[in-house]
């Protein structure tokens, strides 16, 4: 689990940190602070507390997590992703009915925000409503049935963008949420009140290694090593462009994090030029 403490800072330059975090792998609150993040003036704001955890489940290391995140006493909380698993055939944390893991964030479910994940979608669980009842809960549900998967809000100085990376496959450069993300941060980065840009959802962009189960995606019916390439090469260079200080990721199970990275298009290009041997990556499982 990821905490950032006393995001109260401008920023001298751009940023970008991948906090790749689980709750499944243990309730030890990882602090970010001043002296953590490389080459930026930082000017006092006022305090402002963030967590974040994702992939949680129903076991004693949801309970510690929620604990631990409810001792800092945070503003915003986001969940990245994969809450409950109800309906899950293969993990033992899973969460017998969905309701079970609100009664466990039930003491930080306020300050909660909601990042869709691939085990919250209806095609990677026997729950067809899960989705929807995450929504609701959410309040992403404005007009009936009719719920958001993508959106964005301010906390003081801070603008937070939450993405779904999970269903759009393959990426298109015209869809709807990369036309909402392309608009939202264009308008934040030009936001003189706005200090910070964070951008969170569920499977990253990079990873030093997959966990053992995050091999396909069967749900958008791709390779996940082929999805991540994808979907950084449309969204990385959106986040360079304006400014984005900070991605949080979850899916790995496991924590990491990243000096600051800027997207190189000479040694990344279009997936159709690569042969396949090429997208691979090492797997390596942290627990």
């Amino acid at each position: 689990m990821c905490l950032l403490q006393e995001l109260g800072w401008t920023r001298k330059r751009s940023l970008f940190i991948g906090c790749i975090s689980a709750a499944l792998v243990g309730g030890v609150i990882i602090g970010l602070n001043a002296d953590d993040i490389i080459e930026v003036t930082f000017v006092p704001l006022g305090r402002f507390n963030i967590a974040a955890a994702g992939d949680w489940g129903c076991d004693i290391n949801a309970v510690n997590t929620v604990s631990n995140i409810k001792s800092q006493n945070p503003e915003i909380v986001l969940a990245l992703g994969d809450l409950s698993y109800e309906g899950d055939t293969y993990f033992t944390t899973k969460c017998p009915h969905t309701s079970s893991w609100f009664d466990i964030v039930n003491p930080i479910i306020k300050s909660m925000k909601f990042v869709i994940g691939n085990h919250d979608l209806p095609i990677s669980t026997v729950v067809p409503d899960l989705l929807k009842q995450y929504q609701k809960k959410f309040k992403l549900c404005p007009i009936d049935d009719i719920c958001n998967t993508f959106y964005s809000f301010n906390k003081g100085g801070v603008h937070f963008l939450i993405m779904n990376s999970e269903e759009e496959y393959p990426i298109k450069r015209t869809g709807p949420q990369y036309s909402f993300v392309e608009a939202d941060l264009k308008a934040a980065s030009s936001n003189p009140s706005i200090k910070w840009i964070i951008v969170a959802f569920h499977s990253p962009m990079y990873s030093l290694g997959l966990n053992p189960f995050a091999t396909a995606m069967p749900h958008i019916g791709t390779d996940y090593e082929v999805f991540v390439k994808d979907f950084r090469e449309a969204y990385h260079p959106l986040f360079d462009k304006y400014g984005v200080d900070l991605v949080l990721q979850g899916h790995s199970h496991s924590y990491q994090r990243t000096y600051p990275l800027i997207f190189d298009s000479a040694t990344e290009p279009s997936l159709a030029v690569l042969p396949p041997q090429e997208t691979s990556i090492s797997n390596i499982y942290l627990q």
